[in-house]
């Protein structure tokens, strides 16, 4: 009854973690994912260096693990997205170890981070309501190792932990579908659509607003998780390539159990069976196109071809560039 006890805090420089929100369909990963990844592990690399953030040596030197959350209810589409993600995301995370040779924590994060699976009915067709719900239970679990209760003792640090800094997602329509519901029930704000991070200050982004017209800098001040989604286009990355990893070894692979899910997503979350419709493409060559923000190609028309039939000459030309080239605008 005696004992001193009190709360640990951690300083907002010790965030060093990132959950980045994996886009995948049909078994393969969107390219997309690996640009959320890329600026997930910039603004890490940024917070981590101590740029405007006044972080000490210790902390610049830890590691920058980025979780990757795939997620879905076919078992066998989110095991075939996440050993794809396994072998690119560890790609990605070791080139850029590579080109931040100043950085010492950048090897150390492509070897501490992971690929989560969620596999369960309600989290099927990636639809918001289900995905939100799972995300922000997962960053309330990591904000609750945060705050800890620990016995004094002298000489020690009291606890570690890595909560999360930041939850990034691609800046396509399934990114911005989910992610600001996930934010509001993490009751954080979000920036959208985001082109750079700057490593000047620490925790701060660039996106552009009245619709291109002009950039503006936005910066979170607190010590909080920084959600946002990145930019396709603006964080480019190769194409996706499993075989490509064979110079650095796969990140591991974590699962979720089916209690941890149904705690996190209640029944009432994904009304799945009332609301959806059907697949939009139909297995044809439009499923086979990539998403219009991360397409190496768009092809697109206007006024001058009069009508649909016009218009339809336009998808020809687009799957004549091969599958996962091509958009059609």
């Amino acid at each position: 009854q005696n004992d001193l006890r009190f709360l640990l805090y951690l300083d907002p420089s010790q965030r060093l973690g990132a959950l980045v929100l994996a886009e995948h369909s049909s078994g393969r990963l969107n390219p997309s994912t690996l640009s959320a990844v890329i600026a997930a592990s910039r603004l890490l690399s940024a917070a981590g260096s101590g740029s405007g953030s006044g972080s000490s040596p210790a902390a610049s030197s830890r590691p920058h693990p980025i979780t990757v959350l795939v997620a879905g209810d076919d078992a066998g589409a989110v095991a075939s997205a996440a050993e794809e993600a396994a072998g690119a995301v560890a790609g990605v995370l070791s080139s850029s170890a590579a080109a931040s040779a100043s950085d010492p924590s950048s090897s150390a994060a492509a070897a501490s981070s992971k690929i989560l699976t969620a596999v369960h009915p309600r989290l099927g067709h990636g639809l918001a309501e289900g995905l939100a719900q799972l995300v922000a239970d997962l960053l309330r679990h990591e904000e609750a190792e945060e705050e800890m209760e620990v016995e004094v003792v002298e000489g020690g640090s009291g606890g570690n932990s890595s909560p999360f800094a930041a939850v990034a997602a691609p800046g396509s329509t399934f990114g911005r579908n989910v992610l600001p519901r996930a934010a509001a029930l993490a009751s954080r704000d979000m920036v959208s659509d985001v082109i750079a991070v700057n490593d000047t200050v620490s925790g701060s982004f660039t996106r552009p607003c009245y619709a291109g017209a002009a950039l503006e800098t936005v910066e979170y001040r607190d010590g909080g998780a920084r959600f946002f989604t990145a930019r396709p286009s603006a964080f480019p990355v190769a194409a996706v390539d499993s075989s490509s990893s064979t110079s650095s070894p796969p990140l591991p692979i974590e699962a979720l159990s089916p209690s941890e899910i149904e705690a996190s997503v209640p029944p009432t979350a994904t009304p799945s069976s009332s609301i959806w419709l059907e697949d939009s493409g139909g297995g044809g060559s439009e499923s086979e196109r990539p998403d219009l923000g991360s397409a190496r190609v768009v092809v697109s028309g206007g006024r001058a071809l009069a009508d649909a039939e016009g218009f339809a000459s336009l998808a020809r030309l687009a799957d004549a560039f091969g599958p996962g080239v091509a958009a059609v605008g």
